[in-house]
């Protein structure tokens, strides 16, 4: 689980990502980031019923992506408000096949440390 200082949740942090943010999308899921002020990155996702409607099916899919981000979290640059947002065809996607599409948005979003 990601610890609370890495979880973004204010909706005016959510309002101030969405429309100041950059973005990248793929046909699995967009990105949406912003430079923060901190010394740390903050994460959300979005997975709304157009991936499911079974409430079961898109916790699995935000606990992976929680999973991917945690597990690669030294690897992404400090100081970022990033918000991921899937899409229906994630469904599609086993773990490590998310993990690799995932961390490829990131790549191409300059969100990577070098």
């Amino acid at each position: 689980m990601l610890k609370k200082e890495n979880r973004l949740h204010l909706k005016k942090d959510f309002q101030c990502v969405f429309e100041k943010g950059n973005s990248r999308f793929n046909k699995y899921f967009g990105i949406k980031f912003l430079a923060n002020e901190l010394d740390f990155s903050r994460f959300a996702f979005i997975v709304s019923k157009k991936i499911s409607k079974k409430a079961v099916v898109r916790n699995k899919v935000k606990r992976r992506l929680r999973a991917v981000v945690l597990a690669d979290l030294k690897n992404i640059k400090t100081g970022y408000d990033v918000i991921i947002i899937c899409l229906p065809s994630v469904l599609e996607l086993d773990y490590h096949k998310m993990q690799q599409i995932l961390l490829e948005n990131f790549s191409n979003a300059n969100l990577f440390l070098k």
